[in-house]
């Protein structure tokens, strides 16, 4: 069980900084186009369900730049922790060059009581120490760089290369759990590469 845990939370790390790589290798069009205000739904391994908003003002420091605000919310739907997590983000994207995009962001993640128990407590008996949680609140910080460059002569649509690199910091309770300070790290790094392909 602690193991799984484990397992579920480097995996969710990793799946949320992927997300990020895919929806902006294949927007990147955002600094292309207006977005003052966006909202919508998402369903994720059909286990959680939520939403997501946010505004992005562009020409910060120049005319193919963007600065945003996004805060994204699930929740369980089905029987995993039946609580949520808000991830609040703040990102910079830009162009360098007419075919090279790239973007920074700093994220927090928020999570319910829920949550914080089932992938945080140790109940007695178990190979680890014995740990409780008080509850939900901040359970980590990190932030990721995302790079792209298009292989043809549109930017906007065609293969192109990404990179991400991503670090996060597992905070205060979370971090002193024995899933954590035993069997894991507070600290996660990712690096992800691939080809994305753009209609």
């Amino acid at each position: 069980g602690n193991l799984r845990a484990v397992e579920d939370r480097l995996g969710r790390g990793a799946q949320r900084d992927f997300g990020l790589a895919v929806a902006d290798v294949a927007t990147d069009e955002a600094v292309h186009r207006d977005r003052p205000l966006h909202v919508g739904l998402r369903l994720r391994d059909g286990r959680e369900l939520g939403g997501h908003a946010g505004i992005g003002k562009r020409g910060v420091l120049s005319r193919f730049d963007e600065i945003s605000a996004d805060v994204t919310f699930l929740h369980d739907i089905g029987s995993a922790h039946k609580s949520y997590v808000i991830t609040p983000s703040i990102g910079y994207q830009t162009l360098l060059g007419r075919r090279t995009f790239a973007l920074a962001r700093v994220s927090a993640d928020f999570v319910g009581k829920g949550f914080a128990r089932t992938y945080y407590d140790v109940p007695a008996g178990t190979t680890l120490p014995a740990y409780a949680t008080s509850g939900g609140g901040l359970e980590s910080v990190g932030a990721s760089v995302l790079a792209t460059h298009a292989l043809g002569r549109d930017p906007r649509k065609g293969l192109s290369l990404f990179a991400l690199g991503g670090y996060s910091r597992i905070t205060g309770q979370f971090a002193r759990s024995p899933v954590v300070s035993v069997a894991g790290s507070a600290d996660q790094f990712r690096l992800i590469g691939g080809v994305g392909y753009t209609f």
